[in-house]
């Protein structure tokens, strides 16, 4: 008798960090992506769930999401027990906190460019805007990231952002000619 045939697929499980300064709404886009829901509190500590998201195209993937607790001064050891291994992040600002960018740009500066990055502009939903200085929209601009509009509390462009990080992560496979012919 031989062996019945593997069934199982394999499901790649990839590591999002939530980085940004305080108050810029990581915690709330965490529970947005996790249960769908909107809390308005803020996050104490580092808070990890898992989430399988379907890729257009047709793959699953597991997402695990940290929110990570902000650091103002960032260091080059930086939160490293937080972003070792991580295989993306999301850098958060506010529309309502006009330092909040240069948190994000503070995070850019020491994590690099070695990880798919997105960045969201949280808080969309609000009427008052302040805009950041220059130095950090020139790096916004500069850093060649795919940037998003997004509001938790409205459930706008948190999906379609993540789904465009993982996208990056776990591109479809390239068709040859061979498998055209």
């Amino acid at each position: 008798m031989g062996q019945k045939p593997s069934l199982a697929k394999t499901i790649n499980k990839y590591k999002v960090v939530l980085v940004g300064g305080p108050c810029v709404g990581k915690s709330c886009i965490f529970h947005r992506v996790l249960k769908n829901e909107y809390r308005s509190s803020s996050g104490v500590g580092v808070n990890i769930g898992l989430k399988s998201i379907e890729i257009d195209g047709g793959d699953t993937v597991v997402v695990e999401l940290w929110d990570v607790p902000s650091i103002v001064e960032m260091k080059k050891d930086c939160q490293s027990e937080y972003l070792d291994a991580c295989d993306a992040v999301i850098f958060v600002y506010s529309k309502t906190d006009a330092s909040s960018l240069g948190h994000a740009m503070a995070y850019w500066n020491c994590i690099g460019n070695n990880v798919p990055a997105v960045v969201l502009k949280s808080k969309c939903d609000c009427v008052v805007e302040q805009l950041p200085d220059a130095e950090a929209l020139t790096w916004l601009g500069n850093s060649r990231l795919d940037s998003f509009d997004v509001s938790a509390k409205e459930n706008q462009g948190i999906n379609v952002a993540l789904k465009l990080l993982l996208f990056q992560m776990n591109p479809a496979p390239s068709i040859t000619m061979e498998a055209l012919e």
